[in-house]
């Protein structure tokens, strides 16, 4: 049997109120107190300190918000995907029911996660760094046809200088 945390906030979209419901009133005993994105971010370190650990259902660029409030003030997080955010519930395997989200999102087994800032901008998923293919992506199957996209792309393409940091 999975421990759960004792109290959790709720920081949800217009979008992600639909999960209002299910997340206060959880199996787990989890206390959940529930926060606009605006609440949450114009009082992260106060909120943060009272009660580390979020649930969050918000559109990426949000969530990104609200993860660089945890990162700076400590925490852990939990997800509710919005309809359409295939990427992040494959990324992070959760599952399609609610009920099973819910149980995910509220679990006390946090796992650290590696975040990715690409010119102070946090990627969830994934970066190519370094040299990148120039046909990269290119879906049709015409060699000329690719020869010339990569040509005409060429210029448009920059070099740009990165810093590795690791944990």
């Amino acid at each position: 049997d999975m421990a759960h945390v004792e109290k959790a906030l709720f920081v949800y979209s217009t979008e992600g109120r639909q999960y209002l419901e299910q997340i206060t009133t959880n199996a787990y005993g989890t206390s959940v107190t529930p926060f606009s994105v605006q609440e949450f971010l114009g009082n992260a370190e106060e909120l943060l300190r009272e009660t580390p650990h979020v649930v969050a259902s918000l559109p990426l660029n949000e969530m990104k918000e609200v993860l660089r409030s945890i990162m700076k003030h400590g925490g852990s997080i939990g997800f509710l995907p919005l309809v359409g955010q295939r990427a992040l519930r494959r990324c992070y395997m959760i599952p399609g029911k609610v009920d099973e989200m819910v149980e995910m999102a509220l679990r006390d087994d946090p796992v650290p996660l590696d975040i990715v800032l690409c010119n102070e901008r946090i990627l969830l998923f994934k970066a190519t760094i370094g040299r990148l293919p120039l046909f990269d992506g290119q879906k049709t199957e015409n060699r000329l046809k690719i020869f010339w996209d990569g040509l005409k792309r060429m210029g448009s393409l920059h070099l740009l200088p990165f810093t590795i940091e690791t944990g």
